[in-house]
């Protein structure tokens, strides 16, 4: 197996910083729960998507350049980690009279409730698309076993794509807000004219490292001196509040969990290579007990597939959750290394994390791991019965407040100002 932290330093050693800034999109196309792809079949992957990209690019009708004094935020993905991050900034920048321009990724159609201008990057000038083409092929790096070096030139060549399309769109002018500062899209927008602010949109995963925007805006001490430990400089660190938070007091209940809820991210294998397997194993033993069990998927899950077996399949839950409206009544929400946990907890829901070793994650871990943990099966279920006691449910809420109270800041600065106040 390959995780995610091993495969950054192979890249990282053989390919510098050309071949981390496509760190995202190689991980997808050369690793399998099971070890590298082969190197064909990586070059194939890498090739595909580059070519479906710049089909992408070519049919969006070229837009005029985005003006000066437009805030800019750049959207791939429709979700709480993508617009979901940016949408309260962007309405507070409107509202305060501000222009703002949402550039969106070619696969989105509108988002709802937005009503403001949008643009999309496009490109469809042969000379720019050469040389984007050129950039990537004078790659060298160094070859090594298990990447290919063609797949790290083919996703440069893709990259540089978008870069060109960017530079089209943006020129210099106010910020470019991106929700992340991996993905190729987002990465694209990063040196194409405009300072530009990554807001944080979710645990920090090793995917968020090294940071690439100009500046990162974290939510809290805790944060930032996660973010600071993995080398992002703290002069571009800035804690400012973005999203709304629900204060955990008034949410997390005192009553017993009225069920057993596994937070499903099968697909997360840059956090734990056999996730799938894990998450899988554990569903089929709670699945034994008379406990009622939920299997929350991820929507990444629903859009791509998921492994669970046909008789688990009635325990399936699609997003949006019910669990998620903070209306039902508490469950015991176990899961590993993921937002949704401390969203859970917000909502007024028992928390608990899978105790593993994982090579790596640190900053996700010192930011995402919730107080009460349990290894296995036995102890999830030991841990629910446990919470039929009143003192038990005191204790454990106590505990969820004080970890959210450290993850969220209680700063009341929020980043709209900063902005229209240009101290950042």
């Amino acid at each position: 197996m390959i995780d995610y932290r091993s495969f950054r330093t192979v890249l990282a050693d053989a390919h510098g910083p050309a071949g981390l800034a496509v760190r995202h999109e190689l991980f997808a196309h050369a690793i399998t729960p099971t070890g590298w792809r082969s190197k064909p079949a990586q070059s194939l992957r890498t090739f595909l998507v580059m070519l479906r990209d710049l089909f992408r690019l070519l049919r969006v009708q070229p837009a005029a350049r985005i003006p000066a004094g437009h805030y800019v935020a750049a959207v791939s993905l429709p979700g709480a980690s993508g617009w979901g991050t940016l949408r309260e900034t962007i309405t507070a920048l409107g509202n305060a009279g501000s222009d703002v321009t949402l550039v969106l990724h070619p696969r989105l159609a509108a988002l709802p409730g937005y009503a403001g201008p949008l643009a999309r990057p496009s490109l469809r000038s042969p000379r720019k698309i050469l040389a984007a083409i050129r950039a990537g092929l004078r790659h060298r790096g160094r070859r090594t076993d298990g990447l290919s070096i063609w797949a790290v030139r083919l996703a440069v060549i893709r990259l540089e794509l978008w870069r060109a399309a960017w530079r089209d769109l943006l020129g210099s002018g106010k910020p470019v807000l991106l929700h992340n500062d991996f993905d190729v899209f987002s990465t694209a927008a990063i040196g194409a004219g405009r300072r530009s602010l990554c807001l944080q949109h979710g645990l920090p995963t090793d995917e968020f490292f090294p940071c690439q925007a100009d500046a990162q805006i974290v939510w809290s001490d805790a944060c930032a001196a996660a973010y600071a430990a993995q080398g992002c400089a703290p002069p571009s660190l800035h804690i400012r509040r973005f999203r709304t938070r629900t204060s955990p007091h008034t949410r997390i209940a005192m009553a017993a969990p009225a069920g057993i809820a596994l937070l499903s991210q099968t697909h997360a294998t840059a956090i734990l290579p056999d996730i799938a397997e894990r998450l899988g194993s554990l569903a089929s033993n709670l699945h034994n007990t008379e406990i009622p069990i939920q299997i929350l998927l991820h929507p990444e899950e629903v859009r791509t597939g998921h492994p669970y077996p046909e008789h688990l399949r009635p325990l399936l839950s699609k997003p949006p959750h019910a669990l998620s409206t903070g209306d039902s009544k508490p469950w015991l929400v176990v899961g590993l290394l993921s937002t949704a946990l401390l969203e859970m907890a917000e909502r007024g829901h028992y928390v608990a994390g899978l105790d593993d070793t994982i090579n790596g994650q640190e900053a996700a871990a010192a930011v995402g791991r919730p107080p009460v943990q349990v290894t296995d099966s036995a102890g999830i279920e030991a841990l629910f019965h446990a919470l039929a006691v009143p003192a038990a449910q005191s204790a454990m809420r106590e505990e969820l407040v004080s970890w959210l109270n450290r993850v969220f800041a209680q700063t009341s600065h929020p980043l709209a100002a900063s902005l229209l106040a240009e101290d950042l």
